[in-house]
């Protein structure tokens, strides 16, 4: 608790070498070494380096490398020692004078946040992980001080950290999830409380609670009215759809590379309805406008941007309370506004005027699930269908693992791995690698088999080889 308190951050890597099996609170006080004439534990030689500063960020790193990279060991103080003082030698020139080294390697875009696993029998904390951020943890960072570490990410799963699905969870782990979301969970003596989830997290059994500062100051339905005005939310439903709009992960690009502030002007313009007698089908529902001018100052700044700012001619957007598209669209007589907005992508009253980007328009590929099919089915379309094209995926993942053509043509269309490993494994098979005579190449490849038998077990997930998901816009001319 004590190191906690000096430092949250390494308070958590601390637990989590434990929570791991990386070591035990048996070897964690009874290991010691000579430091300052003194005989010290790993959390006592902890608390004497965090006093000062130039060690935080090298222990930091210690321990993560331990959680991460190294095996249990019965002598962590010793192992830890010996790693701290090696790398803060390296840190030291030649003349004597401390040169620190850049550990704060993550994007400004990205913030390490800690990640708790809840599981049936047991509270893990599994330790800090770097994702992209979303506009409450940058809000409450740079506007009142808090720190990324006093929010938490709670992963739900089974044991060993896999999801579970609903024919595997009892009443009993329906009472433990929900004394856990009511109670808080208790990381180091730190008390953190529910706080919202973004719609994709509780796909993924994943919410967001948080340590408040000041809980005279801080309540969690304080931290809730900060982010906007969700009076005209009249469901709890609706109310926590729409809280965890602002917890979608996004970059904000009101800040530029060179750190200057950009000002966004904004105007209202009427939506587009199908039926004026029918009025809830609206035809620009969450679509709006944005000045090419500004799409090719944005664009570049976004870290999944292409190569050409030009390729990209619609975004996805979170902007005060308003969320949906925008489409670069040069029209004459605009004057000053930048952003046009529409009444239907206004989901509550934001407070913060800074435009955020979730994606650009890009081609994913498209698989069927069982709602579809069902979808389907009930508009005539026969069952030998899906049937044949599930035969036929099921080829394509053989084919692809003895066959290098196969697996040229399937890779870049199969979901699963991320663009970097894609890149990775595609730029292997371009430069003659052949899965079969290859073992990595064949292990990784086996891996995105595995992946797609088991979706197709699991949701009856079909790949459809014409088919793709697209960014929606509107035609403005009609």
């Amino acid at each position: 608790i004590l190191v906690h308190n000096l430092n949250k951050e390494i308070g958590i890597l601390l637990r989590a070498l434990i929570d791991n099996g990386k070591s035990s609170w048996y070897h964690l006080w009874k290991d010691r070494v000579s430091f300052w004439e003194e005989k010290l534990t790993l959390p006592g030689l902890l608390t004497t380096l965090l006093i000062n500063n130039n060690f935080v960020e090298v222990c930091k790193k210690t321990l993560e490398y331990l959680l991460h990279h190294h095996g249990a060991t019965k002598y962590p103080c010793k192992l830890f020692y010996e790693l701290v003082f090696s790398d803060f030698q390296n840190t030291t020139t030649t003349s004597g004078t401390e040169e620190k080294n850049d550990y704060s390697s993550s994007p400004d875009y990205c913030m390490s946040v800690p990640r708790l696993l809840l599981t049936p029998s047991q509270e893990k904390c599994v330790g800090l992980f770097t994702e992209m951020s979303n506009r409450v943890i940058r809000k409450f960072v740079s506007d009142h001080g808090y720190e990324p570490s006093s929010f938490l990410r709670v992963q739900i799963g089974d044991e060993t950290g896999e999801r579970m699905y609903a024919d595997e969870i009892s009443s009993a782990i329906e009472r433990r999830i929900k004394e856990t979301t009511q109670n808080g969970i208790f990381v180091n003596g730190s008390c953190y409380q529910f706080l919202a989830y973004s719609s994709s997290q509780l796909k993924e059994c994943s919410i967001w609670m948080v340590c408040p500062r000041n809980k005279n100051l801080w309540t969690i339905q304080n931290m809730r009215r900060e982010l906007g005005n969700f009076s005209m939310c009249k469901t709890p439903s609706k109310y926590a759809a729409r809280i965890g709009q602002c917890f979608s992960t996004t970059v904000d690009v009101t800040i530029t590379n060179g750190n200057r502030s950009r000002q966004f002007v904004d105007r209202t313009i009427p939506d587009i309805k199908v039926d004026m007698r029918k009025p809830d089908r609206v035809h620009s529902d969450g679509t709006g406008l944005i000045s090419r001018e500004l799409m090719r100052k944005v664009v570049p700044d976004l870290p999944f941007a292409p190569r050409d700012p030009k390729d990209v001619s619609i975004i996805q957007i979170r902007y005060k309370g308003a969320k949906g598209t925008l489409s670069a669209w040069g029209i004459d007589k605009i004057g000053t506004t930048q952003i046009f907005l529409r009444p239907s992508m206004t989901k509550f009253i934001g407070k913060d005027a800074k435009l955020e980007v979730c994606s650009i328009g890009k081609t994913i590929p498209y698989y069927l699930n069982r709602n579809i099919i069902l979808l389907l089915g009930v508009h005539n379309v026969p069952d030998i269908t899906f049937l044949d094209m599930q035969q036929s995926m099921l080829d394509d993942l053989d084919e692809m693992m003895f066959d290098h053509d196969t697996a040229v043509k399937m890779l870049p269309g199969l979901s699963g791995p991320n663009s970097d490993t894609r890149s990775s494994l595609l730029r292997m098979l371009y430069s003659g690698f052949r899965p079969e005579r290859e073992p990595f190449l064949f292990s990784c490849l086996h891996a995105i088999r595995s992946h797609h038998l088991f979706t197709l077990r699991k949701k009856a997930r079909i790949f459809v080889e014409k088919g793709a998901v697209l960014m929606g816009g509107l035609d403005e001319t009609g």
